[in-house]
């Protein structure tokens, strides 16, 4: 619903002179908490109640640290419903009664502007409840006047010749009785228009009820079936694996038994491949996988099954719509009210036409009037009036009655009708919501199975995993055989290097000592060591015969 379809039920709910649905009461602080440490703040502000099963509201005083369960208790005592039976939600989540609302996130500005709880009774979410007591025409305590309440009283000139005269006490009390009973019709009317403008506004909140729970359901199935898609996109995808694992493992493990390891291998008593594994623990475990894929594979099944079929109810409930067009027995309760305006126009009428002769009557008792013609004629007239009245006004107003009257009675049956909408569909909405529940205990169960078979469908990668890492370490050999050899190819080229700068360094050395033996005393070259040979390095590289004599060729078996 828009936000302006939510103001307008704001205004009409809190604005409105009719009100009966409205219930205010006091607010939640006790006269202790008021002048104790938790003394009530000054801005408190509004929290509007409304009852998803017949519709009414409640106008409440609270805070942000007002707690849910006097809201609860003050509800108790206005609806007769057990605290225990009592489900409040706010924006689709459910309040938890020892919690304030400020935990909720309602602060003094929302409160302000006035939040809205829908309450729910969760004895008539049960599937055996029965319906609400649909609701009757309640009886009117007004009283219709009777036309033997307005006799005319006896006057000197009713034994006049003149028609005109005699007959104007009986016309006075003619016109006040159509304009008393026009006033009762109008009062019955004004009534009854009060009626149907509640029971309008509670269909309203009632619609509003329904729309928040439908909310709530696909907020809680949206979160639920994302878990579930997470777990189709891991799971059954490792289903299809598993299976494909389990179904090729004994031929795996055959394999590991025909291929032999190279003879160094053997030499150490690790025969074939099927050595490096534990044969018969992998046997058990393969015969153990196979019973659990086997049952885990119809139940995965069985749950897709169960998210499409509780899909299809959760998008079956958002094709339900409520039995009634609010809007549209909202726009003929606008054309209800012309009708009253009607009705008031011709009382308008009826009260003129009763004053002019009531104004005449008193004339007539004038001795010196009630011989004129004018007076004579303006009497006359009075005849003409009452068949209007009699032929037009009375009958219309009835007639305009009559409609304002069944419309009434049509608004009683669109709220019955509404009050067993909503009835149903609360239940269905209760009982979607303990499927939804089930299912999300039934994923979380079959999550837990899912991880245990992947941990225990791991051990049997092993008849997969040891073939590669045995391949690999034979790779292993040959990689380090070609290092070692690289390796001392450089080591080589090392040495001759510094071999040949030895050489130079020793020839530079020569060359100094003949050049200036004859010259400086042989003291003076031993004291700086001039007389030393240049370093002599030396390379060494560990043999590589320790490696095994694996070639490429060795790799072709596996």
């Amino acid at each position: 619903r828009s936000v302006k379809a939510v103001k307008s039920l704001f205004v009409l709910l809190l604005g409105s002179s009719w009100g009966p649905s409205v219930h205010p009461v006091p607010n939640l602080w006790s006269q202790q908490e008021a002048s104790g440490p938790n003394k009530r703040p000054r801005d408190d502000t509004m929290l509007l109640v409304l009852i998803a099963h017949n519709g009414k509201s409640y106008e409440l005083e609270a805070n942000a640290e007002t707690k849910v369960i006097k809201v609860q208790t003050a509800l108790e005592n206005l609806t007769s419903v057990p605290l225990d039976q009592q489900i409040l939600t706010l924006e689709g989540t459910k309040l938890d009664r020892d919690k304030t609302f400020g935990d909720y996130g309602v602060g003094e500005e929302k409160l302000a502007e006035g939040v809205k709880v829908f309450f729910y009774n969760k004895h008539l979410l049960h599937p055996a409840s029965l319906p609400p007591k649909p609701e009757v025409l309640p009886k009117l305590k007004i009283t219709f006047p009777e036309a033997e309440q307005y006799q005319p009283l006896h006057y000197p000139f009713q034994q006049s010749a003149v028609s005109a005269l005699r007959n104007l006490p009986k016309y006075e009390r003619q016109f006040c009785f159509h304009l008393a009973r026009s006033k009762a019709h109008i009062e019955a009317s004004t009534e009854y228009l009060r009626i149907c403008e509640r029971l309008l506004a509670e269909q309203e909140v009632q619609a509003l009820a329904i729309d928040s729970a439908q909310e709530n359901v696909e907020s809680i199935f949206s979160y639920i079936f994302n878990m579930y898609e997470k777990f189709r996109s891991r799971f059954i995808e490792q289903i299809d694996n598993h299976e494909t694992l389990l179904d090729g493992f004994m031929g795996e493990l055959e394999k590991m038994e025909r291929t032999e390891t190279h003879e160094v291998v053997q030499a150490s008593g690790i025969k074939s491949l099927i050595d490096l594994v534990p044969k018969d623990n992998l046997c058990k475990w393969h015969a153990q996988c196979s019973t659990m894929h086997a049952q885990f594979k119809p139940k995965a099944k069985e749950l897709s099954s169960l998210f499409e079929s509780v899909k299809c109810d959760v998008e079956a409930l958002f094709m339900t719509v409520p039995s009634v067009d609010i809007t549209k027995l909202s726009e003929r309760l606008q054309t209800t009210r012309d009708l009253l305006l009607e009705m008031t126009s011709i009382s308008e009428v009826l009260e003129k036409d009763w004053l002019l002769s009531k104004d005449q009557l008193a004339r007539a008792l004038d001795q010196n009037q009630h011989q004129t013609q004018t007076f004579l004629g303006e009497c006359g007239a009075l005849q003409s009036m009452n068949e209007v009245h009699m032929n037009s006004h009375i009958p219309r107003i009835e007639e305009l009655f009559n409609k304002l009257e069944r419309f009434t009675k049509h608004c009683i049956d669109c709220k019955n009708a509404m009050s067993r909408c909503v009835h149903s569909q609360m239940k269905s909405i209760a009982v979607l919501q303990n499927r939804i529940s089930v299912t999300r205990n039934k994923l979380s169960a079959y999550k837990e199975v899912a991880r245990n078979i992947e941990d225990a469908c791991a051990h049997l990668n092993l008849v997969h995993d040891i073939p590669v890492a045995y391949s690999n370490c034979l790779k292993e050999v040959i990689r380090r055989r070609k290092f070692a050899d690289v390796f001392s190819g450089h080591a080589q080229k090392f040495a001759e290097n510094m071999s040949s700068l030895r050489q130079k360094e020793e020839v530079a050395r020569h060359n100094f000592e003949k050049k200036y033996e004859g010259l400086l005393p042989q003291e003076l070259l031993f004291a700086l060591k001039l007389h030393l040979a240049p370093p002599i390095c030396e390379v060494h590289v560990s043999p590589s015969d320790d490696l095994a004599e694996i070639q490429e060729s060795d790799l072709n078996p596996l």
